[in-house]
């Protein structure tokens, strides 16, 4: 008897001494400076590129940027710090309203579609110059110098037509594109085709005075100097009535990639283009069944974007978690990776995300270096068990490897040239949210249910953050942009913060990777390649009487 007990006591020790290891291993409890309470993951020093305790990882980041990770608390959300304030940049004309306008039985969608990407250019890191917004019916385009709106295609006509502004066609363009930072490209996929829009504008040449349509990088820190006009003259531009003249929008097809399936999760991915510009991530293998449950990461390949050749394998070490799978079954429709956002950032680094949908659940996120292969885990909620449910937790935001943080959909993902900061935004009030070195907040969002109040404290409702509006592009200075769907006229928006901290430099982060010589001589060799190659560029031009 007496033995029969000692052995059940002993038994019951060693499950309990179980359980508490276990405990130990897979997570952790610590507090902040507030004092909040968190729930971490317990993982490996040097798997994640930020310092495992919290109260260590404060002081990190405080001395690498000046200030405290978290700012104004609002219910689930921690903002960022800072005072960050929105704007009107521009609201279309009534001559354009009326070409977007989609009118159905349940709603106006003033853009022509639920969800539309915006995008701009900066040339060389510097001044916001172009405005893109991917709409249902063409691309529209807003000059900030000029007050100029273009509308790329013809919304009355459907295919894949290159050409101009008014002669292309471009029909349901997608929400799925990339900007080249170089070049001033916009990348996107229509019809199985890779297609972009280049932005030329008209240049003379002083030895003949002909004119010529050139990129416009050309017009960045007057490059023109530095080169020569395709009939052999310097060049200088074009002046019209005493005006710049204007730019002429060229849609181009890209035959050459073949290959154009994206990695990444089932809706959010785009076209991953390198930081020079030169290559672009496609994946060359079998979807599998079921298909939604890969990445395509393993069998990811780096592509020429001219010329379509192979450069290199993607050589993984190690595994990239599949989407929405527990290695049995899928966990359910708006499961884990079935929302997601990629990107490469200007480290070279590609960024993908994997999140749920409506509701809310568990998220992760991590970053593949191509150069090594290494997988880096940047934040994870996952359940060690592998389930997934819709749960409405009340904690949104927090230290990155919280357990109970909940990521509802993410469609859109960027990196800040300023910061490094990946900023994430998608549908179903999930805000945009922020990663920055070990902590996730949000620029803009409510809480879950609080559709009708301030998307931040102290702003107006004038901005509604509510399924939409979470699909922004970030400038150099760190300002983001978005096309406001939730209006009655079509607009874009700017998010912009009036007191960064000393120790953040305009395109800081960028400057590491791409230093302004660097990125003049891209843009120079970009320029020449385009002028070298003029007759065979100019011909649609031709065609077209310009």
């Amino acid at each position: 008897m007496i033995k029969s007990f000692l052995g059940s006591f002993i038994l019951l020790l060693l499950l309990l001494g179980l359980i508490v290891s276990g405990y130990a291993i897979n997570e952790r409890m610590e507090k902040d400076a507030t004092g909040r309470e968190w729930v971490l993951k317990n993982w490996e020093d040097g798997t994640r590129p930020y310092p495992k305790d919290i109260k260590e990882r404060k002081l990190w980041y405080k001395k690498k940027w000046g200030e405290n990770w978290f700012g104004p608390i609002n219910g689930r959300r921690i903002h960022n710090p800072g005072e960050w304030r929105w704007e009107v940049v521009v609201t279309l004309p009534s001559s354009l309203v009326e070409k977007l306008r989609v009118v159905s039985k349940k709603k106006v969608s003033p853009w022509g579609r639920k969800r539309v990407t915006c995008l701009i250019w900066a040339p060389g890191g510097g001044d916001v110059t172009d405005i893109y917004a991917l709409t249902l019916n063409g691309i529209y385009h807003f000059d900030p110098g000029s007050g100029v709106h273009t509308f790329i295609g013809r919304p009355d006509e459907s295919g894949l037509r290159d050409g101009t502004s008014g002669t292309s066609l471009l029909r349901k363009p997608g929400i799925s594109a990339t900007l080249d930072p170089v070049t001033g490209r916009i990348y996107f996929i229509q019809g199985n085709v890779l297609r972009y829009i280049e932005k030329l504008l008209p240049y003379q040449c002083l030895s003949d005075g002909k004119v010529c349509y050139l990129p416009a990088v050309l017009d960045w820190n007057e490059l023109y100097r530095n080169i020569k006009s395709p009939f052999g003259g310097k060049l200088k531009p074009a002046i019209k009535d005493g005006r710049r003249g204007a730019p002429l929008f060229v849609v181009r097809s890209n035959p050459a990639v073949k290959t154009l399936r994206i990695p990444g999760a089932k809706m959010g991915k785009r076209p991953l283009i390198t930081p020079d510009g030169k290559g672009v991530y496609f994946s060359s293998g079998s979807p599998g069944k079921p298909w939604y449950i890969y990445t395509f990461y393993e069998t990811t390949a780096l592509f020429n974007i001219d010329t379509g050749r192979l450069i290199e394998k993607l050589k993984l070490q190690g595994d990239v978690p599949w989407n929405n799978w527990n290695g049995k079954h899928r966990w359910t429709a708006d499961g884990p990776g079935s929302h997601g956002g990629n990107n490469v950032g200007y480290d070279g680094k590609i960024y993908t995300a994997q999140h749920g949908g409506a509701g809310g659940g568990p998220g992760r996120m991590f970053s593949i270096d191509p150069k090594t292969g290494v997988i880096t885990m940047l934040y994870d909620s996952m359940p060690e068990d592998g389930t997934w449910r819709k749960r409405r937790s009340s904690i949104i935001d927090g230290p990155a490897d919280a357990k109970s943080l909940d990521f509802t959909s993410t469609l859109w993902q960027v990196q800040s040239p300023r910061t490094g900061a990946i900023i994430n935004g998608g549908w179903d009030n999930s805000g945009i949210r922020r990663y920055h070195d070990g902590f996730l907040t949000t620029v803009a969002g409510h809480n879950y249910g609080a559709f009708w109040k301030p998307a931040r404290p102290g702003w107006t409702m004038g901005f509604k953050n509510v399924h939409g509006n979470n699909n922004p592009s970030i400038a150099p200075n760190g300002d983001l942009y978005l096309a406001d769907t939730n209006n009655n006229v079509p607009r874009i928006i700017r998010i912009y913060r009036t007191d960064w901290p000393k120790e953040q430099p305009l395109n800081g982060y960028a400057e590491k990777f791409f230093p302004k010589e660097r990125m003049k001589a891209l843009m120079l060799e970009y320029a020449e390649k385009y002028i070298k190659n003029y007759a065979e560029n100019n011909r649609l031009l031709e065609v077209l009487g310009k």
